[in-house]
């Protein structure tokens, strides 16, 4: 790699181009471990591919097709997305296996040698576009396509599910009106906000958790050494 630099740069060219059959939104970023290198397809037409291919020659070592279980559920109510068409970011690897999220809201685990499944569960989602990251024995999911904002962490080995976790937290959890600051704390730095009007309005909102709290559809950033994921 210390060969490309500006002066040599325009003399690279293709030294390979995989043609996976399915057209669409390529956000799937490649997972590259020596020869093995993974990615998966966009969704199109009720069908998507996780792909294993040979970093070297471009050559197929296996893939996967998955295709989309029904339609009419909280990923097509806009019609900006439906099921059976749209992105999906890739694949983790971990340990022996490979994990994504799939067009039908479930974490299947295959393994790295021969795309075997390992298992399949289903998540608190009905259609999974971002990348779960791995650490500590877990595969932590971000969910989309939810009414509350939520993340997943499923066990490595056998899929089931570790915890959840909502970004806004229900009433026994704690709440979620927090302190009523007109600041970030520790600035002077305004939040911007209406206290007059949110205290005012706290009764009619109060079931406002339900439907609350964005999704988490990129892939969590793991502080490995702490045991933190950020989402």
């Amino acid at each position: 790699l210390t060969d490309i630099d500006r002066r040599t740069v325009t003399g690279l060219r293709p030294a390979w181009i995989a043609q996976t059959g399915i057209v669409g939104s390529f956000e799937s970023t490649p997972v590259v471990l020596g020869r093995e290198l993974y990615f998966t397809t966009p969704a199109d037409q009720g069908r998507q591919r996780i792909v294993r291919l040979d970093s070297v020659t471009g050559e197929v070592a296996w893939q996967v097709e998955l295709e989309a279980q029904g339609s009419e559920d909280a990923a097509n109510e806009d019609l900006h997305l439906p099921r059976h068409f749209g992105p999906n970011r890739g694949v983790v690897a971990y340990g022996n296996r490979v994990y994504t999220g799939t067009l039908n809201g479930t974490l299947l685990a295959l393994d790295r040698a021969t795309g075997a499944r390992h298992f399949e569960v289903k998540t608190a989602s009905p259609r999974i576009t971002g990348a779960p990251a791995a650490a500590k024995g877990r595969i932590i999911q971000g969910i989309s396509f939810v009414d509350r904002g939520v993340v997943q962490a499923f066990d490595a080995e056998t899929g089931a599910l570790a915890w959840t976790w909502y970004a806004i937290p229900s009433p026994e959890e704690g709440g979620w009106w927090g302190d009523y600051v007109e600041t970030i704390p520790g600035t002077d730095i305004s939040l911007g906000r209406d206290i007059a009007w949110e205290r005012a309005n706290r009764a009619r909102l109060a079931e406002g958790w339900k439907t609350g709290g964005a999704s988490a559809p990129m892939t969590p950033t793991i502080d490995g050494d702490r045991g933190l994921a950020f989402v």
